[in-house]
């Protein structure tokens, strides 16, 4: 992404939610097709709400599997599908991150666009929100 002193701000996605599960064709570098799933799966938790992961498709080939709690306020679900498909894209895509480092990338990204698109209010109850998760790269 290029910085603003280059007059040049990154077009975010805002994905069509209404659906508790479906399909991104595409999202930056990541070379998969990518299915979204809102659940109460045990890979996710209201402490841990989102994970992504490389999964078999039946018909052969693999897919993105983006896991998003339930619990996960609906306002805020943007925010956490961006943060997993940017952590992905870092993962999987051109860069080649270790996971540590393309989630922390992830987070700070997540939370820019949080910023930018929740009302002031809705900013400050997501940086509450977010201040109960794990992180599970803080753990030593």
């Amino acid at each position: 992404m290029r910085g603003p002193e280059e007059g040049h701000r990154e077009r975010l996605p805002k994905f069509d939610l209404r659906s508790n599960q479906g399909w991104i064709d595409s999202y930056g570098t990541i070379p998969y097709r990518i299915r979204y799933s809102i659940t109460t799966s045990d890979i996710v938790s209201d402490k841990d709400p989102g994970r992504n992961m490389i999964t078999p498709n039946t018909g052969g080939g693999f897919s993105l599997s983006v896991f998003i709690h339930k619990s996960v306020p609906k306002h805020f679900r943007q925010a956490v599908l961006l943060h997993e498909l940017k952590e992905a894209e870092y993962m999987y895509g051109e860069e080649r991150l270790e996971q540590k480092e393309a989630h922390k990338k992830a987070a700070q990204e997540a939370d820019s666009y949080a910023q930018k698109y929740l009302s002031q209010d809705e900013y400050r109850a997501y940086k509450e929100w977010k201040s109960t998760l794990i992180d599970p790269f803080s753990v030593s």
